[in-house]
């Protein structure tokens, strides 16, 4: 792919935008420790940093208002990326809020930035319709997606929203595995595509706090039951009596606060998000993500199918199993960027079968 197109901005670098066959994948890498991983992998996200101008101003699209705490995880590695690199975000707005940007907020030199995570595609539609609408209003501006995984059932609606967004002169798509590079190649979405690690990784060294070492189990089975869903292996299968899911954080007085705070938001988008919801929302989202990493504290490793199930392992220090999830997202990323620590193993969607593997 050629570079990206940065000349309406004055920036301080130019970033390179390296076609992934090209560079050194992290398969091809020799495994290493934890912190120099996770370091690297941090510092990689400065490429996001480069397509901002200085002193630019910033609206911050589709953070997650719901319950999912690897949603959440992207989410405070984002706003710590805003207050790591100084960037000055004048508007955030989420699915549930968003009507239009706001004229004062926006000119022609606002970076418009949306939420990374792994929903582009067609099966969390309401995020994509919230991009797409963005992408053909806001043709003067530069719009970063963050890092995503890129996921169509249906090859129809692949090629109308690749069509949507190669359109765009000044978009710039940031993704999080080989799998979806070559996806954007295939499919022409346009120039300005990059790999780069998922934003949760700002959030290192944060939550790489020591344990006390003492445990309420050895293992925790964190293993998802939704829509991406897949297969396990026997024996993980055998633990079934010890699943949990991000879901089994929350009782049913938080599931009634989660949907107050989902219809405030609502409300609020109707009147111009005069009222601070997005503060209440914020505490409540620290207090959520304190409870899952209070819940790893209490094992000294983790096996997931959750793939921040599995970066949060990685951020605070401790052992993982990988499996995958429906469409091999997990596999992807592991293999992208995890798997060079020594720590982390996959057992891929392929290997169920005959058990086998991947440590690679």
């Amino acid at each position: 792919m050629s570079q990206p197109s940065v000349a309406a901005f004055p920036l301080h670098s130019s970033p390179t935008a390296i076609p992934f066959d090209t560079q050194a994948s992290a398969a091809n890498l020799e495994r290493g420790s934890l912190s120099s991983v996770m370091e690297s992998h941090k510092k990689r996200l400065t490429v996001i940093a480069e397509l901002i101008p200085q002193g630019a101003s910033v609206v911050y699209l589709d953070y997650p208002v719901h319950e999912n705490i690897g949603d959440l995880l992207i989410m405070l590695g984002t706003e710590q990326f805003f207050l790591d690199y100084k960037i000055r975000v004048v508007y955030r707005a989420s699915v549930k809020d968003f009507h239009r940007l706001p004229r004062k907020w926006l000119g022609t030199d606002t970076v418009i930035l949306c939420q990374g995570g792994g929903n582009l595609g067609d099966l969390y539609k309401p995020h994509q319709d919230l991009r797409e609408r963005v992408i053909k209003k806001h043709i003067r501006n530069r719009i970063i997606m963050l890092p995503q995984t890129i996921h169509f059932s249906d090859a129809k609606q692949f090629a109308l929203s690749a069509q949507i967004m190669r359109r765009h002169p000044d978009l710039h798509i940031f993704v999080r595995d080989e799998v979806s590079y070559r996806l954007a190649r295939d499919n022409n979405i346009g120039d300005n595509v990059y790999l780069s690690p998922d934003m949760a990784h700002q959030l290192w060294p944060h939550l790489a706090v020591p344990d006390t070492g003492t445990y309420a189990a050895r293992t925790l089975f964190l293993i998802r039951d939704d829509l991406e869903k897949n297969t396990v292996p026997d024996e993980v299968n055998a633990e079934r009596a010890h699943f949990v899911d991000w879901g089994d954080l929350l009782g049913w007085g938080d599931r009634v606060a989660v949907k107050g705070i989902i219809w405030a938001h609502r409300l609020n988008g109707y009147m111009g998000n005069w009222f601070p919801i997005r503060k209440v929302w914020c505490t409540y989202v620290d207090a959520l993500v304190g409870r899952a990493t209070s819940l790893y504290r209490q094992h000294e490793t983790v096996t997931t199918s959750r793939l921040h199930g599995h970066i949060l392992a990685c951020l605070m220090a401790k052992p993982s199993v990988l499996l995958d999830n429906s469409y091999g997202k997990n596999s992807a990323y592991f293999n992208a960027w995890t798997s060079r620590i020594s720590t982390c193993r996959l057992i891929s969607s392929a290997s169920v079968g005959d058990k086998k593997e991947n440590t690679s």
